[in-house]
């Protein structure tokens, strides 16, 4: 029985005399399951149903998005919020569950979102996502896609590596083989961070050929736009300035190592050249684990649980009519939650760090460890890859306001 099509609410408890009437169920032997006090609960045992109060509470970010809403943006705020809550009790659980539904999943929808908006107006008709660190976002991608027909979309296997460790004659063949290299069609990439070092060996190669330029979607971008040199959207600019005023939180080599290889996780091997055979250009992988820069226990399941959930996300994303308001959502709610995570990265959101490493100076470290408070108060934590976020795995919640002055008053954490 639905409240439109009987004319009759829960809130009066009118629906309820009204299925009375229709199924003759006497109410001492009815039993309702609601999870709104009045009109599920308080209304129905007015007339001696029985009552079952079903909790499914929002999560800290999820209700911070709700009760920061305003009157233009409380429904779309809402709605967000309703995925994540509705896809958190839904889904298969998995430690990284929640890190991924209020951080990762509506970062990745409304940024891809908002590439494909932009692509449209720029009349971009190719967008390649640079391995490996956007295989997640091509994902999110894939399901995006169908609402841009006119635009295709590519996994181009490059990276810094591959770039520097190749000449140019083969690169400009593979770009030509992939269709990067087009003396027509617009083309952009998309990569989750750079400091503009890979864009401008790709266009400056692309110019000397004589082809157009490539255009550029970054996630993070760590360096001011310079219009006169750099082909990138500043879609990102706010990142930049965030970071720029809380440089002792935003760390930029442990948050861009988060997204890269926690945000973006999967078993994809990293290019480092290619090689020629048959006039088809293959990408040579790295084939050693040693080499690696990140590793995660159970990579494999970890990949297609992210997939799973952030593929889910987007399709409700779509369904749902969020897709207007992408760069909206992605200024006003993904990049905030992104830096207020980054500030106050709580256990429950880094529980699934513990089992992630990461490699620096040939020194391989975990992200989070569980350790005593008087040790990380001796060693800092950091024999740990994220000190701020090992503190507060290890403390309880009261102390955490105490812990955030120490924490800040340390520029090392």
């Amino acid at each position: 029985f639905v409240s439109c099509d009987s004319g009759k609410t829960k809130f009066n408890g009118e629906i309820y005399k009204y299925i009375h009437n229709i199924e003759g169920i006497p109410y001492k032997k009815w039993t309702h399951y609601g999870d709104n006090e009045r009109g599920d609960i308080k209304e129905p045992n007015k007339l001696g149903i029985k009552t079952v109060h079903i909790i499914h509470n929002y999560s800290a970010f999820e209700q911070g998005w709700i009760d920061k809403g305003n009157v233009t943006t409380f429904k779309k705020n809402h709605i967000l919020a309703g995925i994540s809550r509705a896809l958190n009790y839904s889904l298969p659980e998995h430690p990284r569950k929640l890190l991924l539904l209020d951080i990762v999943a509506p970062l990745y929808a409304s940024f891809v979102s908002s590439v494909f908006e932009d692509a449209r107006k720029r009349n971009i008709t190719s967008l390649f996502f640079c391995a490996r660190d956007t295989y997640q976002m091509f994902q999110v991608a894939k399901v995006f896609n169908y609402l841009y027909p006119e635009i295709k979309i590519h996994y181009l296997k490059v990276s810094r590596k591959s770039l520097s460790n190749t000449d140019s004659e083969t690169l400009i063949k593979f770009f030509e083989q992939e269709g990067l290299a087009s003396t027509t069609q617009n083309t952009a990439i998309i990569d989750s961070s750079s400091t503009g070092g890979s864009n401008s060996i790709i266009n400056n190669l692309l110019i000397k050929y004589n082809y157009k330029e490539t255009f550029a979607y970054f996630l993070i971008k760590w360096r001011e736009f310079d219009p006169l040199t750099n082909n990138a959207s500043p879609v990102m600019r706010q990142l930049y300035i965030n970071s720029k005023k809380n440089n002792t939180v935003f760390n930029r080599i442990k948050l861009v190592a988060l997204i890269e290889n926690v945000f973006s996780s999967n078993n994809q091997k990293s290019t480092i050249g290619y090689k020629v055979d048959n006039s088809h250009i293959t990408p040579i992988y790295n084939e050693h684990i040693d080499n690696q820069d990140c590793f995660q226990n159970d990579i494999d399941n970890i990949q297609e649980y992210h997939e799973l959930l952030l593929t889910s996300f987007a399709k409700k994303y779509i369904d749902l009519g969020l897709c207007h308001f992408s760069f909206e959502i992605l200024h006003n709610i993904s990049i905030p939650s992104l830096c207020e995570f980054a500030y106050y990265p709580t256990k429950e959101y880094t529980e699934s760090l513990k089992t992630c490493f990461l490699k620096e100076n040939d020194i391989i470290l975990p992200y989070v460890k569980k350790e005593s408070l008087f040790r990380l108060i001796r060693t800092r934590a950091h024999d740990t890859c994220w000190s701020r976020a090992t503190f507060f795995y290890n403390t309880p919640r009261w102390i955490h306001k105490h812990l955030l002055r120490y924490i800040d008053s340390k520029e090392s954490l």
